[in-house]
């Protein structure tokens, strides 16, 4: 029985669904300190908020779809599907039950996994470019030309916020799900985790298919 697939491209900001053409970044006067970058720049209370909550959520989606792909690949160089059938083939009754239940857990968590990742795109990487958009705007009030942006990027950055942060709380659990049904059925074949090459990183991605 084949899994439905799990299709994931990989970007400089992380993962996503499909690549998006992001604004060319122009520009910024000399900074004349270092610059911590995981804190937001000076500005409104309002702004930092929304700084911080579009930081937070961009990582959390990187982080999880990242997660996601790997666990497929470890379900597919692990070859935990073969395993299980053949010892629902040559084991006793009870092993042979067991390996039918592991399985079925296997693809139950791939499944929700793929299901949970937007197949129109996600803007993960768009949303990164939005972030330094605004951070610069609010870096430099004084400069005319990014005064007057403010406002544009701002709005981009709540309606990036508002669309990873969710994502972002609904994948942490399928990813958990799927991990775990992993582990479980590395304790039933009593073996540790296979070792697995790494997600592909590299800009404009690769696909993994998951069986």
């Amino acid at each position: 029985m084949n899994v439905v697939s799990i299709v994931v491209l990989l970007s400089l900001a992380g993962l996503e669904t499909q690549p998006q053409p992001a604004a060319p970044v122009p520009a910024a006067p000399e900074i004349s300190e270092p610059r911590d970058w995981s804190k937001p720049p000076p500005g409104t209370l309002e702004d930092q908020a929304l700084w911080n909550a579009l930081y937070e959520a961009q990582n959390a989606s990187v982080m999880h779809m990242g997660r996601v792909v790997q666990a497929a690949y470890r379900l597919r160089y692990g070859r935990y599907y073969e395993s299980l059938d053949e010892k629902a083939k040559s084991g006793t009754a009870g092993e042979a039950e067991g390996a039918r239940r592991a399985r079925a857990k296997i693809e139950t968590a791939a499944r929700q996994a793929d299901a949970a990742i937007p197949k129109q795109g996600l803007r993960v990487r768009v949303c990164k470019y939005t972030l330094l958009h605004f951070d610069q705007r609010m870096s430099f009030p004084d400069d005319p030309t990014f005064a007057a942006e403010l406002s544009k990027y701002r709005a981009e950055a709540r309606g990036c916020a508002d669309e990873l942060a969710p994502f972002a709380k609904k994948l942490a659990p399928i990813a958990d799900a799927f991990e775990a049904s992993l582990a479980d059925a590395d304790v039933f074949l009593k073996r540790a985790a296979p070792a697995v090459p790494p997600a592909p990183d590299q800009d404009g991605g690769a696909a993994s298919g998951v069986r």
